[in-house]
């Protein structure tokens, strides 16, 4: 997810318990209660994906800091080199449930909008 435009955000579950989760930079609108933004775990993200091999690439991405010359000043674009770090198809990048929810679907190589299967209500 981005927030505001400049901060990524995720939340990694596993058997339905949240094992990690990432914040690129702390904002103070977002709510994290009394912790610190939290800033994931690149080893845990790749084992999840089938990608052991890929943490260092994951973790160049996770570390880069937010910048407006250094190509990651919008979520979009690490959005996109996670994806690519992950073997993951670059149309998620940006793409979202909320999107998709009111028709707006990605594009790009390999998205087939009828391979879409809708879960939970």
């Amino acid at each position: 997810m981005d927030y505001g435009g400049t901060v990524l955000l995720y939340q990694l579950y596993l058997n339905g318990e949240q094992a990690d989760a990432y914040v690129s930079s702390p904002h103070d609108e977002l709510d994290t209660g009394d912790n610190p933004a939290p800033d994931g775990n690149a080893e845990m993200l790749c084992a999840a994906f089938g990608m052991e091999h890929r943490v260092k690439s994951v973790e160049r991405v996770l570390r880069r800091p937010t910048h407006p010359t250094n190509g990651y000043a919008l979520a979009v674009n690490r959005h996109g080199e996670l994806a690519r770090a992950l073997g993951l198809p670059l149309f998620a990048a940006g793409a979202g449930f909320a999107g998709i929810e009111m028709g707006e679907l990605p594009a790009g190589e390999g998205f087939d909008a009828a391979a879409l299967i809708r879960t939970g209500q």
